[in-house]
């Protein structure tokens, strides 16, 4: 929630945040599930992340609606 209240409103943020975001985001909405639905998150190239900026939040809108 940090990250959202916070860091939204920066211009730019590091990828590396994004995903560790994402990846909490997921964590979240996998309690809403049954434990028998198969609900992954594969993450690939994470290495250089950290060097990496992207607008904050811009990825979330797609990962939200993946859910629904």
């Amino acid at each position: 929630m940090g990250y959202t209240l916070y860091d939204s409103d920066a211009e730019y943020v590091s990828l590396a945040k994004e995903l560790d975001f994402i990846e909490n985001y997921f964590s979240l909405e996998k309690m809403r599930y049954p434990k028998s639905y198969k609900i992954e998150l594969n993450i690939e190239g994470r290495a250089h992340a950290h060097a990496l900026t992207i607008a904050p939040l811009l990825t979330f809108t797609l990962i939200e609606n993946a859910f629904k």
